[in-house]
């Protein structure tokens, strides 16, 4: 079993609602969370993109630092959680020799900010750069 969170579905879901409601409903989801991750569960990272126009993905990060994971634990949610999960293990999810040369370099420190994670500075998926932020 897994968890992929999407904290920040909530605002969208409940826009225009009791903002009692909202805070209600979230903070559930969010003590979820935290229950899940203290419990050891495997968390993968996910948007909702697509079904919705939110395109910045630092507010989910806030939520799940808020929620007690650490830097580690957020960037396994990104990594090596779902290249398990999906059969993957052998090839991504961690930097390794004779794993594909897929990375993403950020321009800030998650240790120090957890919204780091949606400040990227180079995409290299099989070695080449497909994404650089000038």
């Amino acid at each position: 079993m897994a968890l992929t969170p999407t904290l920040t579905l909530w605002e969208v879901e409940y826009k225009g609602s009791n903002p009692d409601e909202l805070k209600k409903g979230i903070g559930k989801a969010a003590e979820q969370l935290k229950a899940f991750s203290r419990a050891g569960g495997q968390i993968l990272f996910g948007t909702d993109l697509g079904y919705i126009q939110r395109f910045d993905t630092s507010e989910e990060y806030v939520w799940m630092s808020r929620e007690g994971m650490n830097f580690q634990q957020i960037l396994a949610s990104l990594t090596t959680n779902p290249a398990r999960r999906f059969g993957y293990s052998t090839r991504r999810g961690r930097i390794a020799k004779g794993m594909d040369a897929d990375l993403t370099v950020l321009r800030v420190d998650p240790a120090e900010d957890s919204t780091a994670f949606s400040k990227v500075r180079y995409t290299i998926v099989g070695g080449k750069i497909i994404y650089s932020q000038k």
